[in-house]
């Protein structure tokens, strides 16, 4: 696709923002890859927007509906190899990297199709698959925040596989223990922290891989302030990778259902990486992807806790946490004090 700039007067329903809409204040008002609607564009015009840099398609267009489905079966397929892969290794086979490689340029080369895939993950996602759909999503949300970081495409994909491979070492874990739904004992949660180890073991036996990934591995269950696992890194001692595969990591394990655990919406996962996260995760990292990501849920239906049914018509960059939604004529700001707020996504 290319980029056009254009009149915000002839912006239309649908048009995506190729750069970030910036204040003279320096504020984003409207960020990158941001879904316009009748909403955003007249508040455009309201605040003195002149014009904005659109993406303007060139060749085969194909229906909302077609894109949608075609996106969801790529998802299923890849999700699909993964878990071949990965039993293959449970098998006794060794990984190869060919493989992993393949599976990350399908991902990158899918991107112009975030919007869709953000909007109908969850959908898409089950906890019977979580182990293989868990790796896809962590590669995916690892590859947003790479992109958004200006990282060349050839790190994009290698932080892609990072994200694919950040818990290969849970392969070695019975699927009893993996999908237990009663709280876990001592020993069990020793057990599962052992595969930060064992995944980066695994990973040190393939010499293709970089030293970034197998770090990764080993350590997206780190944080800034010491009290991850399993060496207790802090600070400057965590890699960039590892950094980015933390966050993925994380907000895709709270969006997701699991058997001990139900999914929390995106907002309230935005809440917590805004709260108790400021300490223990990346700042640039963090804000970055909250930002990037925020932008693709405009346009996402979602049914409130009164029962209502909306579509998120826009997301503040600077306050991320409170969307406003459309129902029939009404626009909800949802603040989380006293008003309606979101329970899912529909």
């Amino acid at each position: 696709m290319t980029k056009l700039r254009v009149n915000v007067f002839d912006c239309r329903c649908g048009d995506v923002l190729a750069k970030d809409v910036i204040s003279d204040k320096g504020l984003i008002l409207a960020a990158e890859n941001l879904v316009l609607n009748d909403f955003i564009i007249s508040k455009l015009k309201t605040i003195g927007i002149q014009s904005v840099w659109i993406y303007k398609e060139s060749g085969a267009t194909y229906s909302y509906y077609e894109k949608k489905e075609k996106i969801a079966q790529e998802y299923r397929d890849t999700v699909l190899t993964v878990k071949n892969i990965l039993n293959s290794i449970v098998a006794g086979k060794k990984l190869q990297y060919h493989d992993m490689r393949q599976i990350a340029e399908a991902i990158y080369n899918n991107i112009e199709g975030t919007d869709i895939l953000i909007q109908h993950l969850n959908e898409l996602k089950g906890y019977d698959d979580y182990t293989y759909s868990h790796c896809v999503n962590v590669g995916f949300y690892s590859m947003l925040i790479g992109k958004r970081l200006h990282m060349p495409d050839l790190k994009l994909i290698d932080l892609i596989q990072a994200g694919l491979l950040h818990d290969i070492g849970k392969i070695k874990i019975q699927s009893e223990l993996l999908n237990k739904k009663e709280e876990l004992t001592d020993e069990e949660l020793g057990v599962i922290r052992k595969h930060a180890i064992w995944g980066y073991e695994i990973l040190a036996e393939s010499p293709n891989i970089s030293s970034d990934i197998k770090e990764a591995a080993l350590m997206h269950h780190e944080r800034l302030d010491g009290s991850g696992y399993p060496l207790g890194s802090k600070g400057d001692d965590i890699g960039e990778y590892a950094r980015i595969v933390a966050v993925a990591d994380v907000y895709d394990a709270m969006t997701s259902d699991r058997p001990y655990k139900k999914k929390v919406t995106p907002f309230e996962a935005f809440n917590m990486f805004l709260t108790s996260g400021v300490c223990t995760f990346d700042t640039v990292v963090t804000q970055t992807f909250l930002l990037n990501f925020s932008t693709h849920l405009v346009g996402a239906r979602v049914q409130l806790d009164n029962g209502q049914v909306g579509e998120i018509v826009y997301i503040p960059p600077h306050a991320i946490i409170n969307p406003i939604v459309r129902v029939g004529s009404t626009f909800l700001k949802i603040a989380g004090n006293g008003s309606p707020r979101i329970a899912g996504f529909v």
